[in-house]
């Protein structure tokens, strides 16, 4: 019902250009009362309802007819979508799930009874209860299973799949959905955090003395209303846990709307998202100072009224100026947001006031459901130089110990100059990722400006050093550009860069605590005598030039022994805790629909260092899945340990 009322949403946008919400759930009967969908859901037929304005007696020209122009088209494909739920309609696909994902990569598999007379379409988007149509759809297959490629480290993704009848092109309904957040990348971290419950919460221009209880209680009601006056929704995050030095490549806000009512007014007001200089402030529960507090920046765009979203994420994602300015806050540890919308109401109106969930509190949706900001990061790389181990001159005659040649002889055979770099002076491996590396060789001669050479350098696997296993080398992979012979008679110094996958050749090499070996050769087809020299002594000598980073690898082990029970009412969950320095905490997960492939593929109920947790916002009579995760710094999760509640 979700995708229904997302396509409906997408009709609706096309038409005014407004965005309505979608509710989490099924939205209390006495808003609702009078539509009818109460008795169609007595009746075990699935309704929903659609917002048509937000006063009772709105202005029939400005605000009714757009209600009812952009219902038409809505309404027309809620009924095209009829036949998807009929006898007539493709069988829904089950089991749709995440098979495995990379940094870069999803393969998405499914269960269908074969058939040839049906296909089926795979949708992505980047939010959460967004249309799927052809702006969305990524692939058409008769398969059961696809990969998506070329994603985005780091980044949430939502898959919906349904099945379509090739002859009636009738539709089948959609699977539920699946997510997934990719890998990051293998030199990022990243942190969501959230504010402590009494770091967060709105202040009243009316209320002075009830500003105090509007912490992590109330959700955040921001906006201006006759009753409250202005009021300003107010969130400190502590930032303690990025380094200082930390270099940051990406950082969102997020905030949950979670009720429109009191934003009465048709397309009017701007929510905005503040940094507020914290030497301005010093009680973020005193109205007077978060009103009068300095802003040192607006964090994304505002976002106007009619895009504010009931029941669907908005996001303040930063430039790259603003996250500088996010960058400098890190030596404070913490930072401080203003969030704000219109402060003057016109004549006869009393509230434009939208509601935020905090996620604590009676009135809250939950942990899974609290403000949060998303940052994604490096950190500065550190260098190291490693000296020349070996080098050889190798003719098919002869191998010169020492030394470094390359070019062809008399009888226009190629000369190979060897070298090799120990790499034991590197990191632990598990524990470092190589950022960038490169050869840094000079030549010592060069050869007539007449010649037209070019000159590779080659990441080679040898066992032998013979001609003959020289020229049947294993080539792993050549390293930067060629040098043209032009080239070294311009400058002596030349750097040979590597690439992604020469650098985890690299670490490969010193994961096996094996040397790191080199060939330089001419490439030329017309081939001169000539020989060209490079520096193997002193200063000047060949260098592997590393910069490295401090990062773990790989995840640590899964948790034992979950269990389940009912305690007080709650589902709680048990596990045995994990003995490991580097552990951060466990990171646990509620799916209703399927088993929990990832730590974002469905609800999260809890993560920290405790070795139990409550379904607080569960139900005891509904069966379930749950999975738990270990993480570490990184975070790197575990595979995840999985168990099935049946009520």
């Amino acid at each position: 019902m979700n995708t229904l009322c997302a396509n409906m949403n997408y009709h609706i946008q096309k038409v005014t250009g407004r965005k309505y919400g979608i509710n989490r759930g099924k939205p209390p009967t006495k808003l609702i009362s009078g539509s009818g969908r109460e008795y169609y859901y007595e009746k075990g037929i699935l309704a929903i309802v659609v917002e048509v304005g937000t006063r009772n007696i709105p202005d029939y020209i400005q605000n009714m007819s757009e209600s009812v122009n952009e219902n038409i088209p809505a309404l027309l494909h809620a009924l095209s979508e009829a036949k998807s739920y009929g006898q007539t309609a493709p069988q829904r696909v089950s089991n749709f799930h995440i098979e495995s994902f990379s940094s870069n990569s999803c393969s998405l598999k499914w269960d269908y009874d074969n058939n040839p007379n049906v296909y089926f379409k795979i949708y992505r988007n980047l939010n959460n209860k967004m249309s799927c149509n052809h702006s969305s759809l990524i692939a058409t297959t008769c398969s059961t299973s696809f990969i998506d490629e070329n994603l985005k480290s780091g980044t949430m993704y939502f898959y919906y799949v349904r099945a379509i009848n090739k002859l009636s092109k009738t539709k089948s309904p959609f699977a539920p959905k699946v997510k997934i957040k990719t890998l990051l990348g293998e030199d990022e971290f990243s942190r969501t955090i959230f504010p402590h419950a009494s770091d967060v919460g709105f202040v009243a221009e009316k209320s002075p003395e009830a500003n105090h209880g509007h912490f992590g209680v109330q959700s955040l009601k921001v906006g201006v209303s006759q009753n409250r006056g202005i009021s300003y929704g107010i969130m400190r995050f502590d930032l303690s846990s990025i380094p200082e030095d930390a270099i940051i490549l990406e950082a969102k806000v997020s905030l949950y709307p979670l009720n429109r009512v009191s934003a009465k007014i048709e397309k009017y007001g701007e929510w905005s998202l503040s940094i507020i200089d914290q030497d301005s402030i010093s009680n973020i529960r005193d109205f007077e100072q978060v009103h009068q507090a300095k802003h040192i920046k607006t964090i994304g765009g505002s976002i106007p009224s009619e895009k504010l979203t009931q029941g669907i994420w908005s996001h303040w994602d930063c430039n790259e100026f603003e996250r500088k300015i996010i960058q400098s806050q890190l030596k404070r540890q913490n930072i401080i947001l203003k969030l704000e919308g219109p402060t003057l109401l016109p004549i006869g109106r009393d509230s434009q006031v939208m509601v935020f969930d905090l996620g604590y509190g009676n009135a809250g949706g939950g942990l899974h459901y609290r403000p949060a900001i998303d940052i994604k990061y490096t950190v500065p790389s550190k260098e190291i130089s490693i000296e020349l181990q070996n080098s050889m001159t190798i003719t098919p005659d002869d191998i010169t110990q020492d030394s470094m040649a390359c070019g062809f002889n008399k009888d226009d055979e190629k000369i190979y100059a060897y070298m090799s770099f120990d790499l034991s002076k590197l990191p632990n491996p598990d524990e470092s990722v190589i950022t960038d590396a490169w050869i840094e060789i000079s030549n010592t001669s060069t050869v007539k400006k007449t010649m037209d050479i070019r000159y590779n350098v080659e990441f080679v696997d040898l066992e032998e050093f013979s001609y003959q296993d020289i020229r049947e080398r294993e080539r792993i992979e050549f390293i930067g550009y060629e040098v043209s012979s032009a080239e070294l008679g311009k400058k002596k110094k030349h750097h040979f860069i590597f690439d992604h996958y020469s650098k985890l050749a690299l670490e490969e090499k010193q994961q096996n605590g094996e040397e790191a070996k080199f060939v330089i050769h001419p490439t030329s087809v017309l081939s001169r005598d000539h020989l060209i020299k490079w520096s193997h002594k002193g200063k000047k000598a060949a260098k592997l030039m590393v910069k490295y980073i401090k990062r773990r690898k790989h995840p640590l082990p899964s948790v034992v022994n979950l269990q389940c029970k009912v305690e007080n009412k709650l589902v709680k969950l048990t596990w045995d805790k994990i003995e490991d320095n580097d552990l951060v905490g466990y990171y646990v997960v509620r799916n209703r629909w399927h088993v929990p492939k990832n730590p974002f593929d469905g609800v999260k109920l809890y993560a920290g260092s405790d070795n139990y947790t409550f379904d607080n916002f569960g139900s005891t009579k509904m069966d379930k899945y749950f999975a738990v995760f270990t993480y570490d710094n990184v975070p790197n999760f575990s595979q995840g340990t999985e168990i099935e509640y049946k009520a």
